[in-house]
């Protein structure tokens, strides 16, 4: 975990509720024919992958959320999101 960034200690990363907005973006990201995953930038936890994702990476929906976002990004993406939350703990 970067320096000054906050640590989340849930258990189960925050879903959305029925009628919430992310909730009906989230059903239509699940949808699109194009990997799309959902980092929570805090805790460093996926929150969201859709089933193309799921598809093309061979996991299932519960296996993916199981899995550490950084195993997933390549070093470069790693570097760039590690540049990224420095910036954002200021």
């Amino acid at each position: 975990m970067p320096p000054g960034l906050k640590q989340h200690n849930s258990h189960r990363p925050n879903r959305p509720e029925s009628g919430d907005s992310r909730a009906s973006v989230y059903e239509i990201l699940k949808q699109v024919p194009v990997g799309v995953y959902h980092i929570d930038l805090v805790n460093l936890r996926l929150l969201m992958v859709n089933d193309y994702m799921c598809k093309v990476s061979g996991y299932t929906e519960e296996e993916f959320l199981a899995l550490n976002p950084m195993d997933i990004l390549t070093s470069q993406s790693r570097t760039t999101l590690y540049q990224r939350l420095q910036r954002m703990a200021g």
